[in-house]
């Protein structure tokens, strides 16, 4: 993969972890409204996500710094972290419709 290719991957997860952060402070605030254990309990996994999205931020940072044939093994399991959180922050925001 060249250069091009690379950025614009990059650019594409910057923006995919932009969405997440509002998705999730979306999803905080619904928390805040919550009674007592349910509140803890959707925090608890807030928490959870917020700690996984670290890890992929810290993940994207190790691919901007590595060469070419490094950051293409980085970007799979950036790729599928990405789209756990993901599923992650679905699953938790449906508890709210139920």
């Amino acid at each position: 993969m060249n250069e091009k290719q690379k950025d614009e991957y990059i650019k594409a997860i910057d923006a995919r972890i932009k969405e997440l952060n509002a998705e999730l402070d979306r999803l905080e605030a619904r928390a805040n409204r919550l009674k007592a254990e349910s509140k803890i309990e959707m925090m608890n996994k807030i928490k959870q996500m917020k700690e996984q999205k670290k890890r992929i931020s810290s993940r994207l940072i190790q691919i901007k710094e590595k060469g070419e044939e490094a950051w293409e093994d980085l970007k799979k399991g950036l790729s599928d972290s990405v789209d756990e959180l993901s599923s992650a922050l679905k699953s938790a925001a449906s508890r709210f419709k139920k």
